[in-house]
């Protein structure tokens, strides 16, 4: 799909494409490849890497043309109860005096901030930069909100399907950082450019800009990433210590029974009637099984008491011992 614009007092505007400045290609078919070829001399390589989901960010000069490999967060979607923030790349070229656009997925061209004001093809170039980085920054706020809400239900359940969303989402906070990372390198890359061809002092104020909110975006991240992080390690903690209160259960149990389930094998045998066959069965095995509850409950009161106090013992000797001195 091809959009064309034009920049009339400082805005973008659609017109036909003899007029437009400003061409913009959605997933391009064949011919519409073929176009941006003979057009606009963009070689085919660089359009399948503008294309290309996984292509890192780079910058590229020809003369007064300028190349950009550019890494955008795609819209957010959601699989099995999961959100997915998924990063993509997109190609901007400042070519014959026209930016061309090029990019896999239908997603705004810019921004839209009141009081923006286009002056002509860089300054558009400059908007869409900026513009991808404020939506990295919209995204890191859903993203704080989501690991939020998980926070908060993580106190009332420790089940798996909180730590597998904690790591979708640092996984995805690990391709914003990439991208935002290799997104820096391009933009001061494009500052020397610029400079060296004598840009107006307005357009190297505004790549400073984008550079300050660039690193901002960077640092942001950088810290959900480390507080997930830290999240992920404290559920996978609650998890294990909750396996390992169920397991000390299941020990307890084995152990209360297993010397159980012995005597109850031999008072099963015919040696327990002839032992007591001067008692009627009744009372034998009613006092047989009365013995049982009462060894079960006394070895289960035994292993609770050890256990304690071997906890106690421990926390006792973890203690620090404070020393006084008295002044001689």
């Amino acid at each position: 799909m091809i959009e064309s614009y034009q920049i009339f007092e400082g805005k973008l505007l659609a017109a036909e494409s003899d007029r437009a400045s400003v061409f913009v290609f959605t997933a391009p078919d064949a011919s519409e490849r073929s176009a941006i070829t003979d057009q606009f001399g963009i070689d085919s390589h660089t359009v399948d890497s503008a294309l290309d989901q996984d292509e890192i960010s780079r910058f590229e000069q020809d003369g007064s043309d300028i190349h950009l490999i550019w890494r955008y967060p795609e819209s957010v979607t959601t699989e099995n109860g999961r959100f997915n923030f998924a990063v993509s790349a997109m190609g901007i070229f400042l070519v014959q005096q026209k930016l061309v656009v090029v990019r896999s997925r239908q997603r705004p061209l810019m921004e839209n901030r009141t009081g923006m004001i286009i002056h002509g093809e860089l300054d558009g170039l400059l908007h869409i930069l900026n513009g991808t980085i404020h939506h990295y920054m919209k995204h890191l706020e859903v993203i704080k909100m989501i690991y939020r809400e998980i926070q908060i239900k993580i106190t009332e359940d420790t089940g798996n399907a909180h730590l597998i969303q904690m790591i979708s989402l640092s996984e995805s906070l690990v391709y914003y950082l990439n991208g935002i990372q290799a997104n820096t390198v391009v933009v001061q890359r494009l500052k020397r450019a610029l400079e060296r061809a004598g840009a107006e002092d307005m357009v190297i104020e505004f790549l400073d800009d984008i550079q300050i909110d660039n690193s901002q975006c960077y640092q942001q991240a950088e810290t959900y990433s480390q507080i997930l992080s830290g999240l992920i390690d404290a559920q996978a903690s609650l998890i294990n210590n909750n396996m390992n209160s169920a397991i000390k259960g299941l020990t307890t149990i084995n152990i209360v029974f297993l010397p159980l389930n012995l005597l109850a094998s031999i008072g099963g045998m015919s040696e327990f009637s002839m032992m007591t066959k001067a008692i009627p069965w009744q009372i034998s095995y009613a006092l047989f099984c009365l013995g049982l509850t009462i060894l079960g409950f006394t070895m289960a009161k035994y292993i609770s008491h050890n256990r304690f106090s071997a906890t106690t013992s421990v926390l006792k000797k973890s203690k620090p011992r404070w020393k006084f001195w008295r002044k001689k």
